[in-house]
């Protein structure tokens, strides 16, 4: 009975040791590396707004974590504000409505949108 009590107890820290040690070999590992969506896009826009032609690699990474959690937020909001599983112009439209330059530039870009979707149509109709 002893014995068995021994075998199951060491079965048993055996165990914990080796989740242990896996755990201990995955905190030492470097962390998964995130998917750059817009890493081309901030980069042209942080030379636009007067920064280096070829920016330090963290500050991209920085101002692009910053951004995909904003629109991750936004999104949440929006998909709160409307119908359940989806978010429309609208929700967004809903969700910045206190601020007003986002809600301009919003207008804004719709309204180019529309032109271009027009214009584009008219160039599809017109037969040669």
């Amino acid at each position: 009975m002893a014995e068995e009590s021994t075998a199951s107890a060491s079965a048993t820290s055996q165990h914990v040791n080796v989740s242990a040690s896996s755990e201990a070999a995955s905190s030492s590992a470097a962390p998964p590396k995130k998917k750059r969506m817009f890493s081309k896009e901030l980069r042209a826009m942080m030379y636009g707004f007067g920064d280096d032609s070829s920016p330090y690699v963290e500050t991209v990474e920085m101002i692009e974590d910053l951004v995909v959690d904003y629109i991750s937020d936004v999104t949440l909001k929006a998909v709160s504000v409307g119908k359940r599983g989806t978010v429309r112009v609208e929700d967004i439209n809903y969700v910045i409505r206190n601020d007003v330059k986002k809600s301009a530039r919003v207008r804004d870009l719709l309204m180019m949108n529309e032109e271009l979707r027009r214009a584009k149509k008219k160039f599809e109709d017109y037969s040669y």
